[in-house]
């Protein structure tokens, strides 16, 4: 079984890790899959955010895994649960990450991926430039976790710290317009590409030839309470039906009416839960050994060998207890090794102030590693 980590907006290295599987033949048309009925390939979500190319990341593993159904899975990550909230719903991410994520200065909404849904305008350039200009001087200023890009109770926004703004009002008025259009825009062709709906049906848990595997971390908590409620049930096909199933008369509205998700899964555990498979880092710390064999002996009976995980970022691959848990996001996507959560110019010229961490391009080369996990009798 291939597992390739978060790739966060780099279609580059999307494509880069999965030919280095050597499971697809991309010559071919259609496609071949060339592991036989045996192996399996794996995306642990967190296909958009940081990085500029997060819609063509998005159609990639989509093509990918809509072309082999029955060996490859494309899992959701937090980021794309956000994107989808912030899209569908007129409120966003707000009853998960308290505003709507696409409103932070960092970390979630590149401003370059606006330009993959949205409608080509002259001034795109100009634009994109001011906004850049705008996000390095909240970075030299350390000041991202306190500005956003719009107010917010306690926060500044970007249009009143940064001096580009504060010295043009009809370049404020400019690109706070074309923010707004942007969004819809977005929304819109996220609806009508379909991909609203590929995303929506993304499993939140999985269980893969002996690994358990979900892209932030599994509470065994949360998940022994579910068990206990439904027994007979497989717990891993209950979480994620009933999150699709919220999610099945909302897709053709984009930015429609808010919904809370406790209330739709009838379920204040579930819906914590939804949040925490994508989330939660807890087997990582100090004791969580002892989780990782709590979850694998609910799921799978106590056949299962191994919890793999994205989400938590390093620059390697991290195998901890005894083998049993592995940290796969080995932070792929080029422009989070380069700039981490900074919004830095990707694929356009833009402005590279000095102490902003933006000043480097980021590298051609991928880099970073996939997990090969082998089962009992594989070669």
């Amino acid at each position: 079984i291939f597992f390739i980590g978060d790739l966060h907006g780099d279609l580059k290295c999307a494509n880069y890790w999965t030919k280095r599987s050597d499971l697809v033949d991309f010559g071919t048309t259609p496609w071949t899959w060339k592991g036989g009925e045996s192996k399996r390939l794996v995306f642990l979500g967190d296909y958009v955010d940081k990085g500029p190319h997060g819609r063509q990341v998005l159609e990639f593993v989509r093509n990918v895994s809509t072309a082999f159904p029955d060996t490859v899975t494309a899992m959701m990550g937090n980021h794309d649960l956000y994107f989808l909230f912030d899209n569908m719903l007129k409120e966003g991410a707000t009853q998960l990450m308290g505003v709507p994520v696409r409103d932070f200065t960092y970390a979630f909404t590149h401003p370059e991926e606006y330009l993959n849904w949205a409608v080509t305008r002259e001034d795109d350039g100009e634009v994109l430039a001011a906004l850049l200009e705008a996000l390095q001087h909240v970075y030299k200023r350390r000041g991202e976790a306190s500005t956003m890009m719009r107010q917010f109770s306690g926060r500044d926004s970007l249009f009143e710290a940064a001096p580009n703004f504060a010295a043009n009002k009809s370049l404020t008025s400019q690109v706070k317009k074309r923010l707004r259009k942007w969004e819809k825009e977005m929304a819109s062709e996220l609806v009508e590409s379909g991909l609203a709906r590929w995303l929506a049906s993304r499993p939140l848990l999985a269980s893969i030839g002996g690994a358990v595997v979900a892209h932030g971390g599994v509470p065994a908590r949360m998940l022994k309470a579910i068990a206990e409620k439904h027994p007979g049930e497989s717990v891993v096909d209950h979480i994620n039906q009933a999150f699709a199933d919220v999610w099945t008369s909302r897709l053709g509205q984009p930015l429609g009416p808010t919904f809370e998700l406790s209330r739709e899964l009838k379920s204040e555990v579930e819906a914590e839960l939804v949040h925490e498979l994508v989330t939660y880092r807890g087997m990582h710390k100090s004791g969580g050994c002892g989780e990782v064999s709590d979850v694998l002996a609910v799921i799978g009976g106590g056949q299962s060998s191994a919890v793999v995980l994205g989400h938590t970022p390093g620059s390697n691959v991290r195998v901890s207890c005894d083998g049993k848990l592995i940290a796969a996001d080995s932070s792929l996507s080029r422009y989070f090794r380069q700039y981490g959560n900074r919004y830095c110019p990707g694929e356009v010229e833009g402005p590279r102030q000095p102490g902003t961490g933006c000043e480097r391009v980021a590298s051609a080369n991928c880099e970073g590693e996939v997990v090969r996990l082998l089962r009992e009798g594989d070669g």
